[in-house]
């Protein structure tokens, strides 16, 4: 092969190659940041924590028009919605658990089970 048209090809492979890569590097989602937003507006909260990409405690809500904005993670406003978000899924995880507990003891159980305890069957 011509060495013109090597150098060429090479070229090119490492080219497409930067550019494939680039678009896969992340970085932070936040460039500028809010202090508060319309709380009857937010749909959903999402907290990203630094990461190897990004050193930045992230805070996007999710607006219900499907837009997004990044709040400051160090206002009141945001740390307030924060405290708010763990409380409910705090709240969410005690639910489902003791759904499970109290679900154990009516669990399946074989027809000689059903028979001793039949308070489950009521």
């Amino acid at each position: 092969m011509n060495p013109s048209v090597q150098c060429l090809v090479i070229l090119i492979t490492c080219v497409v190659i930067c550019n494939s890569a680039s678009k896969s590097l992340k970085t932070c989602q936040c460039v500028k940041t809010r202090t508060g937003v319309n709380l009857s507006l937010i749909s959903e909260v999402r907290e990203y924590e630094p990461h190897p990409y990004c050193s930045k405690h992230e805070v996007i809500v999710i607006l219900k028009d499907k837009s997004s904005r990044c709040l400051d993670p160090e206002s009141n406003f945001t740390k307030a919605i924060l405290r708010t978000q763990h409380m409910a899924n705090h709240n969410h995880h005690l639910r489902a658990l003791n759904f499970l507990l109290d679900s154990s003891v009516c669990a399946p159980l074989s027809h000689s089970q059903i028979k001793e305890k039949n308070e489950c069957n009521k």
